[in-house]
């Protein structure tokens, strides 16, 4: 079995239109699961409608259906109905891509050229640039750390008039080293903050310039995946961001980071298309996400094996 993350439906739909029957197949397998009618509502009163169809939890109906039924529940019944023939839709497309085009799909990493078909299963790293940036907030950060500062001199303080009580005539010096103690706090304090507002400005130029995206980095491949397609909100994708379950990337290879853009100089104005590409590359090598070598992956489906 398997638990789906992710399913760009436009390309996998894409594709498997270039299959023998592959809109086909997919047209048949909609009518099959959703039902059309016509019907006029009364709240309170009741409901007809005509033709032959199958919603779940009621029989199949041939001809007229006449049920009671609140209009505002008939609409929770078919929207739900819809959703779970959309996303049993989505699973069985990705069945079929596959048995499509398992002659052409590689499964890791060997013999791997641009334009090919990868199956790729490994743990990477996910980088959510939106909410990076929304919680490494340096205002909100700073009265959050204060607390715990603050609970940190009050301990400091503590000890040393406890220290001060048992023998007053040392209590110049040690007035001295709770000051200290106490400006080492602060100064780590204000260090924690200054590399939290580096986060925060990768997350702040990240999402302006990969908008709508999720990125996943691994030792060996980058993968750009659209943020709409995942089946888990943000917190949910916080929780397996360093998950070492591998995670099997379905995904088209697009490109190969063959140098670091760092290290090159654009000298013809020929070359200033590569300017915006280089930018948002070199994010990404600055920051130690991306490296050379690495394949760049358009991913079609993500899951875990379950």
């Amino acid at each position: 079995m398997r638990e789906y993350l992710y399913i760009d439906d436009v390309e996998v739909n894409s594709l498997l239109a270039q299959e023998n029957k592959g809109i086909t197949t997919s047209k048949t397998i909609t009518e099959s699961n959703s039902t059309s009618s016509n019907h006029s509502t009364t709240v309170g009163g009741e409901a007809k409608g005509g033709g032959e169809g199958r919603i779940p939890f009621l029989a199949k109906a041939q001809g007229e259906l006449a049920i009671h039924y609140d209009s505002t529940n008939a609409g929770d019944i078919e929207n739900t109905d819809q959703t779970a023939v959309d996303t049993v839709l989505n699973d069985y497309i990705v069945t079929l891509l596959e048995k499509g085009l398992k002659n052409k799909i590689k499964n890791g990493y060997r013999n791997v050229d641009i334009g090919d078909i990868v199956n790729i299963a490994e743990a990477p790293h996910l980088y959510d640039f939106e909410t990076m940036y929304n919680s490494t907030d340096h205002d909100l950060l700073k009265k959050v750390m204060q607390f715990s500062v603050k609970d940190d001199i009050d301990k400091v303080k503590e000890k040393y008039n406890n220290a001060i009580s048992k023998n007053s005539s040392l209590k110049s010096r040690l007035k001295q080293k709770q000051k200290q103690e106490i400006k080492e706090i602060e100064s780590e304090n204000n260090k924690s903050l200054e590399g939290l507002d580096s986060i925060n400005l990768l997350g702040e130029y990240g999402k302006k310039i990969f908008p709508n995206t999720i990125i996943l980095a691994s030792n060996r491949y980058i993968a750009y995946a659209k943020t709409k397609d995942f089946r888990m909100n943000t917190t949910q994708l916080n929780s397996i961001a360093n998950s070492p379950r591998k995670m099997h990337v379905l995904g088209i290879v697009e490109n190969k980071l063959e140098t670091n853009p760092m290290d090159t100089e654009i000298n013809d104005i020929s070359d200033i298309s590569k300017l915006g590409s280089s930018f948002t590359t070199a994010l990404l090598f600055n920051f130690a996400i991306a490296k050379v070598g690495m394949l760049v992956l358009k991913p079609l489906v993500i899951y875990y094996e379950i």
